[in-house]
């Protein structure tokens, strides 16, 4: 029934890990640029973790695809499993970051 989650993934071309540690950096950078201990920070800082996840999962680096938490991951949710679960978490890290203080 859910056999497409066990299909096996190729990980992503060699230029991925520099793409997801260009961002990451990015990001941090932007991040403390921001006032210290605001909440605009806050909300960037937990919407890169989300942002950077989002990448990760779906460009795949082979340094990240191969590494042994994530080896676990592809072992229990399939390949596939593994790419919609970190996506998930993402959207999931992204939208508590911008929606948390709407409801408060």
């Amino acid at each position: 029934m859910l056999s497409w989650l066990r299909e096996e993934l190729a990980p992503g071309p060699r230029s991925s890990i520099w793409v997801v540690i260009g961002v990451a950096a990015t990001l941090a950078s932007i991040t403390l640029m921001l006032p210290w201990g605001s909440i605009h920070q806050a909300r960037i800082a937990l919407s890169s973790i989300g942002l950077v996840l989002l990448l990760a999962a779906h460009l795949r680096p082979a340094t990240l695809w191969f590494a042994g938490s994530t080896q676990l991951w592809r072992r229990l949710f399939g390949d596939r499993g593994t790419v919609w679960l970190s996506t998930l978490i993402g959207i999931v890290a992204i939208a508590f970051a911008w929606l948390h203080a709407v409801a408060q």
